[in-house]
This record gives C-alpha cells, sequence and structure tokens, in this order.
C-alpha cells in the first residue's frame, strides 16, 4: 500500500460503513473518514485495483475530483 494523494470514496450499503472502514483499516490505510453511505480515505492511483479486489462491503470505489457550493443545477456546468 502506497500512501498517496488522491482522496478515494468507497460506496457501501447504509450501516456497513463501519465494516468498511474496519477492513480499510486491515488493509493498512490511515486516515479513513465515515460518512452516511461512504468511506472517505486517501491512496494512491496504484492502490485502486487493490481496493475494488479486496473490499468485500463496498459496492464501488469513487475517485473524488472535488467539491464546492452550488446554488442552482445550472451553476453546475457554468464552471
Amino acid at each position: 500500500m502506497n500512501n498517496g494523494n488522491i482522496t478515494l470514496q468507497a460506496v457501501s450499503l447504509f450501516g456497513l460503513e463501519s465494516v468498511t472502514a474496519d477492513e480499510l483499516g486491515r488493509l493498512g490505510y490511515k486516515s479513513v473518514e465515515t460518512g452516511t453511505g461512504r468511506v472517505t480515505f486517501k491512496a494512491s492511483l496504484s492502490d485502486i485495483p487493490r481496493v475494488n479486489i479486496c473490499l468485500r462491503t463496498a459496492e464501488r470505489v469513487l475517485l473524488y475530483m472535488g467539491g464546492g457550493f452550488v446554488r442552482s443545477f445550472t451553476e453546475l456546468f457554468d464552471t
């Protein structure tokens, strides 16, 4: 496992977030934060196949591209 600089989100069923976080902890990931239906963690690009194969309770693993605040639906496409 490489400690990387990208943020990944493991999407899980509601109620299984802590189990997914425990799986990530056993795989060696340290900066794990749980949210509703997702677990966010730091990794490298080379870790993506590993977590996709090893996580049993995650439905999918997403690459977090960024976030922000928008006031309307059309603002999503203005930037």
